[in-house]
């Protein structure tokens, strides 16, 4: 992208702003992860920022980080990226109501696992850096390797659409001032 999504604005707020907004109306607490360095807009009072204790390890990294900074009386928490600006609360409600006994519950949408827009128990946190010990980065394989349910029927599937191009995000920029 060139820059940090986090920063990037959408009618006027910046992109990780308006995810934090869309997952506080559900969840209690939300946890920002982040890349030591990485450039992010002023959170708001009460949410705390977690640092990866290893650069360049992806989101298998941010998984493991953000579970460790949650209370111990957490046992699941919803993941998202920074660049879904389209997050809905209605949709993460329903993801977390799919969990079940499953480990984690992933959207599927368009034939596309979305990991980056689901629910983990806790102990998947451990899982990730077991993997990652062992040079297993992928996300996908985090989901082989743990018992999972795979949600195809949700609400606001927009929730889903992530910015990661400059054309992704000048196409999201002229839809979203229209409305």
């Amino acid at each position: 992208m060139g820059q940090s999504k986090a920063l990037l604005t959408v009618n006027g707020e910046p992109m990780l702003l308006r995810i934090l907004r869309a997952m506080q109306a559900v969840v209690n607490p939300v946890v920002v992860v982040a890349a030591v360095g990485q450039e992010l807009p002023p959170l708001p009072d009460g949410v705390p920022l977690a640092f990866d204790c290893a650069p360049d390890c992806g989101p298998l990294m941010g998984l493991a980080t953000g579970m460790a900074a949650l209370p111990p009386s957490v046992t699941a928490a919803f993941l998202s990226s920074c660049d879904a600006p389209l997050l809905r609360p209605e949709f993460i409600a329903h993801m977390l109501g799919c969990l079940g006994k499953a480990a984690i519950a992933v959207p599927r949408h368009a034939g596309r696992l979305h990991p980056l827009a689901a629910v983990y128990r806790r102990d998947a946190g451990d899982v990730a850096l077991s993997r990652l010990a062992a040079d297993r980065r992928s996300m996908l394989g985090l989901l082989d390797a743990l018992p999972t349910t795979i949600v195809e029927d949700f609400p606001h599937p927009e929730s889903l659409r992530n910015v990661n191009t400059p054309e992704d995000y000048a196409a999201l920029v002229a839809e979203t001032t229209r409305r």
